[in-house]
């Protein structure tokens, strides 16, 4: 019997910007049309068969609202890596971004970190600019994703870059 590897990935970022639904596109393969709020935490497990390996990541889905801010630390401890997501169509929830990396290097220390620009697929109402992201991601040199939770473009594709950061 083969080793099960052990990963707890964070997906952190403000209310709204698609964490769920990316988690829940990557899972369970299927998308959610209707907002519903996260209510503190909630976890999800993949197993996946990478490079003839095991692993089994337990993905943490965070409440991005301020009200949970107190609780979610909590659920920080532990992490192997950390998906920072914003909404490629509002600049707010990407000049947050900085505030969550800190926030999760307070409590998980120096893990490896994912930036992802969510909502790819309502390209024709981007509003954060690439030339904004490409600073920010030389900044930190942390690599950087844009994904659609709607159509599933390169989620798959973010998810073994974790994998192959982590393992």
């Amino acid at each position: 019997m083969s080793k099960t590897f052990h990963y707890k990935i964070i997906v952190v970022g403000d209310g709204g910007v698609g964490k769920t639904t990316l988690i829940l596109k990557y899972t369970e393969k299927r998308f959610r049309e209707s907002y519903i709020s996260t209510i503190g935490v909630q976890w999800t497990v993949k197993e996946v068969n990478y490079e003839g390996k095991e692993i089994k990541l337990i993905i943490w889905d965070v409440g991005g609202q301020e009200i949970y801010k107190k609780i979610r630390t909590n659920f920080y401890e532990e992490g192997n890596a950390a998906i920072i997501v914003f909404d490629l169509t509002d600049p707010g929830s990407f000049d947050h971004v900085e505030t969550w990396m800190k926030e999760v290097q307070t409590f998980c220390g120096a893990i490896p970190f994912i930036l992802l620009g969510n909502k790819l697929d309502l390209i024709e109402q981007r509003k954060v600019e690439r030339e904004e992201v490409q600073t920010f991601i030389q900044k930190y040199n942390i690599p950087y994703f844009e994904t659609s939770a709607k159509t599933g473009e390169n989620v798959v594709d973010l998810f073994n870059n974790i994998i192959k950061t982590i393992h």
